[in-house]
């Protein structure tokens, strides 16, 4: 059984990197941002299919979800960043009260459209996969955060951000 499990593994991070293969493009000819992201990706993909210990046909319907719902709320939190990143402190303390509100107010409704799509997304999680499974995908997107730190105190290089 853990045999079969690598060997799909393998097979899923093999089909990932096939796309970049039919353009004519070798991975040594890709810019290090590009297999940064690459190497990210296979290590979640990895890492979320050992975890929540997908059988091959969960892990086909449950991978183009998941990844949906990554997008859709990467766009999510990028539009959190433009309202708020181009903003310097000082500038922030020196709003006037109605700006300040609507700014507020801007970040409760992003937070809100977060939790609406993470209810969204729990629903389809729920028709794929047993919800014991649900509840460790749940665990393993916060655990993940932490394995990624603890691979980077392993090594010297840095996985691409995520909203890159």
């Amino acid at each position: 059984m853990r045999q079969i499990k690598w060997n799909f593994i393998f097979l899923w991070i093999l089909s990932c990197m096939i796309p970049a293969w039919m353009m004519g493009q070798n991975p040594s000819q890709k810019n290090e941002k590009s297999q940064k992201r690459e190497k990210f990706q296979a290590m979640k993909v990895a890492y979320f299919t050992e975890k929540l210990q997908l059988t091959e046909e969960e892990a086909a319907k449950f991978w183009p979800v998941f990844n949906a719902f990554e997008d859709e709320m990467r766009e999510l939190r990028k539009e959190h960043q433009r309202t708020f990143k181009q903003r310097k402190e000082e500038d922030i303390l020196q709003l006037p009260p109605a700006e300040a509100d609507v700014l507020i107010k801007k970040h409760l409704e992003l937070k809100q459209r977060e939790l609406d799509l993470e209810k969204k997304y729990l629903v389809k999680f729920m028709e794929i996969l047993p919800k014991q499974k649900v509840v460790m995908l749940l665990k393993a997107q916060k655990d993940f955060g932490r394995f990624i730190m603890s691979q980077l105190r392993k090594g010297d290089e840095r996985p691409p951000h995520p909203m890159d």
